[in-house]
């Protein structure tokens, strides 16, 4: 699990403005529950989301090995299942297969993907992301565009509406989304945001505030005035 981040939004503008903003910002869920949503204004291509994990990396490097490179028992160690590699290595030998013909061999057989943890399907995927977006998957292109590992936890999120403001309290995991805060402030200048941040696992905290040419600021608080600034904030209680 990881260490969660609390977040709080300040947006305040005019009060017909609200609305707008209201739809840039946030969804509803089935229960009717108001949620922010990272996508809305950064949206992720949907072709990231698939599965992502070192086994899958493994994946993506060996489609990327040399079609007519040969196979032996190190490099076998190195990308399939351990308990397969004897019985791969025998095959291997016996049909004289390079990395090209072993492939050609694999993508009829996804039984042997899967008992092999070679799925080619999720590695070529992999590598069509790459060369179209930039990353493999979710989690890399997560944070480099939110900040944040994945958007805001549903379990976790508050919204207020009031006439010429709306106040955000929202979990994410690790980090504040200061990415996605940065591309906000481009997307809807003339607005001020104050996103309020901290994470009490690794004590730190601070504010990004959004200028009304559509920059922003940052500030960091020290470490001694991070436990008045949670109080403050967040209404957080320390009973040490």
């Amino acid at each position: 699990m990881p260490n969660w981040c609390q977040n709080k939004l300040q947006v305040t503008c005019p009060p017909e403005q609200i609305e707008r903003v209201k739809t840039k910002l946030f969804t509803q869920s089935d229960n009717r529950q108001w949620l922010l949503d990272f996508s809305l204004i950064v949206p992720m291509p949907s072709s990231l989301y698939i599965e992502s994990g070192s086994s899958c990396d493994k994946v993506m490097r060996f489609l990327t090995l040399s079609k007519n490179k040969r196979i032996d028992r190190w490099l076998l160690r190195h990308y399939i299942n351990p308990s397969q590699v004897d019985r791969i290595y025998a095959k291997v030998k016996r049909q004289r297969w390079n990395i090209g013909s072993f492939i050609q061999w694999l993508k009829t057989r996804p039984d042997e993907q899967q008992m092999l943890w070679l799925d080619l399907v999720l590695g070529e995927q992999y590598l069509s992301n790459i060369k179209q977006y930039g990353y493999k998957d979710w989690y890399d292109w997560s944070l480099r565009n939110w900040g944040c590992k994945c958007n805001v936890n549903p379990d976790n999120c508050e919204v207020i509406f009031e006439e010429d403001s709306i106040f955000c309290l929202f979990d994410t995991p690790w980090k504040p989304p200061h990415a996605w805060f940065k591309s906000l402030c481009v997307a809807l200048p003339h607005i001020e945001f104050t996103l309020s941040f901290f994470e009490p696992g690794m004590w730190f905290a601070g504010k990004y505030i959004a200028n009304l040419d559509g920059s922003y600021s940052k500030i960091y608080i020290d470490e001694d005035d991070i436990e008045r600034f949670a109080e403050d904030v967040f209404d957080e209680e320390f009973l040490w």
